[in-house]
Formats: C-alpha cells, structure tokens, sequence
C-alpha cells in the first residue's frame, strides 16, 4: 500500500514540476487575430501549452505549414499542421499529424525560452527598421520578398504571438536591436529539437 501511494505521490509531483517549467503568458492578440488563427482554432483547449512556428512568404503563400509542440495530459507531442489555398481563395481543411515528444527535450527547450526571456519580447521592437544616425536623422533599411518568422504561444487563457520580418538581414543592419538575436537563438533551437525528433 505505501509502495502504492509513493508512486501516486512521484507522478502527481512530476506534473507540477513539468507545470512549473511552463511560462505564465500575457496576451498580445485581439479577437480577430484568435478567430483566424489556425492553432487557436484547432488546439484551444485541448492543451496545457502550446507553442508553434510558421514561416510565411511570397513564394509560399498558397501553403500554411506549422510546427507545434503541445502540453497536456502529462505529456509533450510533436504535431505538424498542413493546409493549401485553393484556386477560389478559401483554405483546405488543416491535415495535423501527431506524435509523441521527448518530456526531456521539450523541457530544456522551455527552460531556454524561459532564460532568454522569449515569452516577453516586443513585436515593435522586433521589427524596427530605422537605425538612428543622429539626434534627427534615421537611415531606413528594406528588403523585399524575404521570410517572415511567426510563433504562437497558448495556454488555456492566454494566446500569445511573437514575430519577426528577415530578422538576420536587419540583425546586420541594426545589430543594437538585442531582441533580434534572442528571437534567432530561440527560433533556431526551437526547429532543431522538433526536427530531431521527427519520425
């Protein structure tokens, strides 16, 4: 009986400890932005925590291609959501794929975000493209046709989503913008841990 309950006792604890690595989130999104969001609508309430990565494009835009690491149940998956523009506009319905994820790797994953103050960085800030060259003058850079990084974090209350436009083409140009490195290092771990546990 006591073998029992100490084993009751280690996983009801390992499920705070996992809990506790996850981030309280304060969203930034507004109704309209949950409502045509394909993560929200498809994984609202079904998860702890959610988190995914979307690149957009010009050359890709006919394609919506995230990839998700959820929380729930005591447990990580790795999912993947597909959905094409078809030729009238409208969007197929999303193929998601679920597997399972490696507890470990997802944690250490969290507790990077989490020591690089993720949760918290500005989109404004993430995407100036002025360098200040005096006390009145800017210098504007651009660049067309590049790749836009879109992350979407949710719990069952909040929805939160980072982004950023070319963020190594303006790191170069405006390397004081600090948060720029921060959402590389962060994007760059985040798809190499979901890539290495594809199946």
């Amino acid at each position: 009986m006591r073998v029992k309950t100490f084993f009751i006792y280690l996983f009801l604890f390992s499920g705070l400890f996992v809990k506790a690595q996850l981030p309280i989130l304060k969203s930034n999104t507004t109704d309209e932005q949950k409502q045509s969001s394909d993560i929200y609508n498809n994984f609202h309430d079904n998860y702890d925590f959610v988190i995914s990565c979307n690149s957009q494009s010009y050359w890709w835009s006919d394609k919506k291609i995230y990839e998700v690491l959820a929380y729930g149940n005591g447990h990580w998956e790795r999912i993947s959501l597909y959905s094409k523009r078809h030729h009238n506009g409208k969007w197929s319905k999303p193929y998601i794929k679920i597997d399972s994820f490696d507890n470990e790797r997802a944690e250490k994953l969290i507790e990077l975000f989490n020591k690089n103050d993720f949760w918290h960085l500005s989109n404004d800030s993430l995407n100036i493209h002025q360098k200040r060259i005096n006390d009145t003058l800017f210098k504007t850079y651009d660049i067309s046709d590049d790749v836009n990084y879109k992350f979407e974090i949710m719990t069952k209350n909040d929805f939160l989503i980072i982004q950023c436009y070319a963020p190594e083409y303006f790191l170069e140009k405006i390397p004081e913008i600090k948060s720029r490195e921060v959402f590389i290092k962060c994007r760059d771990e985040f798809l190499s841990a979901y890539k290495s546990d594809e199946n």
